[in-house]
């Protein structure tokens, strides 16, 4: 099962950098990313897994200004929507496998594939 996010989500510096601002910005932030993954994920009809999975990211960025540990830091949003979505039960050891990430370019469409396996 597969879903794409289309442009890119908060790194981990952005998220740092509003924390600091106000100590609200961060949940509010956490809240806006974690429905718009969940919009995404339930959009792409996907169906709820009740077997552990291991979750596949392609980070397809517009360039490569910001680390790949940043830019990974999104997965926490993107597994939050699929929990808040009910494709998984939840995002701990019992559901979750593992992770592989790959990275690459495309400075016209940015975005990140998912795929569940």
């Amino acid at each position: 099962m597969r879903f794409v996010i289309p442009g890119q989500l908060p790194d981990l510096n952005q998220t740092i950098a509003a924390s600091k601002k106000h100590w609200n910005n961060y949940a509010a932030e956490k809240r806006r990313q974690t429905h718009r993954v969940a919009w995404l994920v339930r959009a792409a009809r996907l169906s709820p897994i009740t077997r552990p999975v291991t979750i596949k990211f392609d980070w397809i960025c517009k360039d490569q200004r910001k680390d790949k540990d940043n830019v990974r830091f999104a997965a926490k949003y993107i597994l939050d929507g699929l929990v808040l979505a009910g494709v998984l039960a939840d995002d701990g050891w019992n559901q979750i496998d593992g992770f592989e990430d790959h990275f690459s370019l495309d400075a016209e469409h940015p975005r990140i594939e998912v795929e569940l396996i």
